[in-house]
């Protein structure tokens, strides 16, 4: 029930960005927001590492800024699964 996808912002490199997904195996898909579409339609990020939890009908539920712990955020998809 969860799906993770990358969004590399608009000032990456399509490059660097390849490179990386594929240095560090990368298990989900990383998406090229060449022209900062995305990064504009969650608030106009401009900062990364961002991330964004929507649930199954397109709404924002969580938004974190910089890196996240990875206990911290299995215990928030876990609430959510659950609920």
């Amino acid at each position: 029930p969860v799906e993770l996808i990358a969004v590399a912002m608009q000032y990456d490199s399509e490059q660097y960005v390849r490179h990386y997904q594929q240095a560090n195996q990368l298990p989900f898909p990383v998406v090229l927001d060449q022209k900062g579409d995305i990064a504009h339609q969650f608030g106009d990020i401009k900062l990364t590492p961002t991330l964004v939890m929507i649930d199954p009908h397109g709404n924002i539920i969580q938004q974190y800024l910089g890196e996240v712990n990875p206990a911290t955020l299995r215990e928030k998809i876990d609430q959510l699964i659950q609920s």
